[in-house]
């Protein structure tokens, strides 16, 4: 469920079709914004120790001319 008293009356699983068919549309990567999707061996994660460093996951859009290709 969203967050209580929000205004939200779905949770966020609700949207990820949309949030999918969105993505694909901006012309973005995949739909993976999980850290463990992206580990590439050739490229390892920093040795960091403790909790100190939080992963998160961006995708930025190509210049995308959305009148021009939709």
């Amino acid at each position: 469920m969203g967050f209580p008293l929000s205004g939200w009356p779905f949770g966020r699983g609700h949207l990820l079709p949309y949030y999918e068919r969105a993505q694909a549309i901006c012309q973005l990567g995949p739909f993976a914004y999980d850290a463990e999707a992206w580990h590439d061996p050739a490229r390892p994660a920093l040795p960091l120790r403790g909790n100190g460093a939080l992963t998160t996951i961006f995708q930025l859009s190509p210049p995308t001319r959305f009148g021009a290709e939709y």
